[in-house]
């Protein structure tokens, strides 16, 4: 983990820099070291005893090859800062252990270059005990405070191509990413600089961008500062944004699609035209009846519009919707991602006046069921009725009648409804395309509504069924006669009698009204069945006769 240090009014970076320099200079780098171990012990007494259980009570100068309970002390306080791996505090001194204190050496501002012999770079000499000494002191359970950093862009707009510099004043030393919001990435480096006095300020540092394409974007400052002398958790956080608004380019007027005529009767040719900056890359031309082409561009100049054209004939009527489709250039000299862009314009086609819309008709449109009804069509010449579908559930072709080349089209259909109900016939159609032109044709539909009511057939009148038995023993047996009346509407009767399951009388007569007169010597139980039909209804008479004697005589 790391931990920040306050090392209040010390510029200690120059204390263990290597420099050659006059008896005169160095005198007064030692008058000066006598004023910093002054202000050293005055921070040692205002903290107090403040300190962190980590923090080594060290006294003599250590280096490679040292031993002993003051390196373990040392290796200690490299472990607790991060700076060391937790297994290293072995109470020797050797090349890890070297390389911790220079990494502490280095983010305390003491010294990030040379050697133990020249700069004391890598060893623990008096100034970086008391670096330990003090960051031990100053430190506090709260995280440390945020630089105060300004962030700055100019300009923050304009047209492209659009050269931006980027400022931020207040960072300590270190190197900060700076995303530029249009996929390119930058950095700005505050270097490390020597000085006696606080604050120990580098000054504002910059990097530039140039924008090549139109468009608004964020400009984000991030890295993981830490005050100089200071140790903090490596934490990347934003430091600064900046918004950026970048307009097309002044001299490069917009891409403009226009059509002549915009209306008109089919078969209508229409002209279409395009023009926009210089280099401009006409892509496509989508004319919204299911067909598409290419633009005829134009030669450009460097200092003039790209143009370019195309044309296209309407067959039908209709309201089309065509597409442009485009990529506008670059900004000169400069690279950038050419997207396709669109633009559009509207063309309304209305049908030849001489050619009727196509009429679809039906005689008659309402009655009873049953109900026959007629069905016509008439349309343009080259009209293709392809079906007519009659709303109860069928459907069939219709018959064309010929036709000729200035005359109209017609065909006729006809349908039965036997069955109460609304129903909606429909007609589908194709019209012609104009004289001596193609086409694509596409199926239109009319349609008439027929309404049928119920049938006005004779109430069925269902027949009725009386029977009159009676008996006598004249002659030689006995005789059963029945007799019968019937409703008008009869057309047909039979009669059946069995005894035991065995027809002994049948089929019988028939008639409106009647009888019949049967003579059985045979005793024994009879059924009698007389059935009489009108139209799809019938009723049946149903009896049981009993003989009960043999007749007397033969």
């Amino acid at each position: 983990m790391f931990k920040r240090i306050a090392v209040t009014g010390l510029g200690l970076a120059l204390l263990a820099t290597p420099f050659v320099a006059s008896a005169d200079l160095l005198s007064d780098l030692q008058a000066k070291l006598v004023a910093l171990q002054s202000q050293l012990t005055s921070v040692n007494a205002s903290a107090g005893t403040n300190t962190s259980a980590a923090c080594p009570s060290l006294n003599a100068v250590l280096s490679v090859g040292a031993r002993g309970s003051d390196v373990t002390t040392l290796q200690t306080f490299l472990v607790a800062q991060g700076f060391l791996s937790s297994d290293s505090a072995t109470g020797y001194f050797g090349l890890l252990t070297q390389g911790a204190v220079q990494r502490f050496q280095a983010q305390a501002g003491i010294v990030s270059s040379g050697n133990p012999f020249t700069t004391g770079y890598g060893s623990v000499g008096r100034l970086t005990r008391e670096a330990i000494r003090n960051m031990c002191k100053a430190i506090s359970t709260n995280p440390p405070a945020a630089p105060n950093v300004t962030f700055s862009a100019s300009p923050a707009s304009g047209a492209a191509p659009l050269n931006v510099t980027f400022t931020e004043s207040g960072l300590p030393a270190g190197t900060y990413q700076v995303n530029f919001g249009d996929s390119a990435n930058g950095t700005i480096t505050v270097p490390s600089i020597m000085c006696i006095t606080t604050p120990c300020n580098p000054g504002p540092q910059s990097t530039s961008h140039t924008y090549s394409l139109a468009g608004t974007y964020t400009v984000t400052l991030s890295g993981t500062p830490c005050a100089s002398g200071a140790m903090c958790a490596q934490v990347i956080r934003t430091l600064g944004t900046a918004t950026i608004t970048v307009s097309g380019a002044v001299s490069q007027a917009d891409t403009t699609f226009t059509a002549s005529p915009t209306s008109g009767t089919a078969p209508l040719t229409v002209s279409f035209s395009a023009s926009g900056p210089s280099g401009t890359n006409f892509s496509s031309i989508s004319y919204g009846d299911g067909t598409s082409g290419s633009l005829n561009a134009a030669p450009v100049c460097a200092s003039c519009n790209a143009a370019s054209s195309a044309s296209h004939v309407y067959a039908t009527a209709g309201t089309y919707t065509v597409t442009l489709g485009y990529m506008p250039p670059c900004a000169v000299g400069m690279a950038c991602a050419q997207v396709v862009q669109t633009k559009t314009v509207t063309i309304t086609v209305n049908a030849p006046a001489s050619q009727a819309d196509t009429v679809f008709s039906a005689s008659p449109t309402s009655g009873t069921a049953p109900l026959s009804v007629a069905f016509s069509a008439t349309g343009p010449s080259g009209t293709n009725f392809s079906s007519i579908t009659f709303g109860d559930g069928t459907s069939g072709s219709l018959n064309a009648a010929p036709v000729c080349a200035s005359c109209n089209a017609s065909s006729a259909a006809s349908h039965t409804y036997t069955t109460t109900g609304t129903y909606t016939a429909t007609l589908g159609y194709m019209p012609p395309c104009p004289s001596g032109m193609a086409c694509t044709q596409v199926m239109q539909t009319k349609t008439v509504t027929i309404t049928v009511s119920g049938s006005q057939n004779p109430t069925i009148v269902m027949p009725t069924c009386s029977e009159t038995f009676s008996s006598s023993t004249t002659g030689t047996g006995i005789y059963f006669t029945d007799s019968w009346t019937s409703s008008t509407d009869v057309t047909s009767m039979t009669l059946t009698i069995t005894r035991g399951g065995q027809v002994v009388v049948g089929p019988g007569p028939s008639g409106v009204n009647g009888s019949y007169q049967t003579k059985w010597d045979v005793a024994g139980t009879y059924q009698y069945n007389r059935k009489i039909n009108s139209g799809n209804a019938y009723a049946e008479c149903n009896a049981t006769l009993v003989v009960q004697q043999m007749s007397q005589t033969q």
